[in-house]
């Protein structure tokens, strides 16, 4: 067969129909590859900054009373006591209010987060797909 003044025969053919294939393994090799390396490098990087932070905070020296935690407390007389554990409580009761009301506002950001990643995961891969990460 002629194309153009070019004389194609079953070899060049099959040296096009070669190239054409070893250049498509490769492209594949390298996305398989990348891949990897993304399944991989990020859990990876995660792990060490991990272990960095463990370190860190296995660094830092906390001081408690010298004669430990059941020790009474030293210059409160008794009346005060109450008045301290009465103020821990309420402390106490303000922390798991302002933590509760954190977690609402967390998971109302979140609901948000998950119905746009839906919106751009839908079409791309399909419901079971993207009902499987969200």
């Amino acid at each position: 067969a002629k194309a153009e003044g070019h004389e194609y025969t079953l070899d060049s053919k099959d040296r096009l129909k070669g190239t054409l294939q070893s250049t498509f393994q490769a492209a594949m090799a390298a996305t398989d590859n990348a891949a990897t390396l993304l399944c991989v490098v990020p859990p990876s990087l995660g792990v060490l900054w991990a272990l960095k932070e463990f370190v860190w905070l296995k660094s830092i020296k906390l001081a408690g009373p010298k004669a430990g935690l059941s020790a009474p407390l030293s210059g409160v007389s008794p009346g005060e006591v109450a008045d301290i554990l009465r103020s821990m409580e309420e402390i106490s009761t303000f922390i798991s209010v302002g933590a509760t009301a954190f977690l609402k506002k967390e998971y109302q950001y979140m609901v948000v987060y998950m119905i746009a990643f839906s919106c751009v995961l839908l079409p791309l891969v399909g419901a079971p797909t993207c009902l499987a990460f969200n």
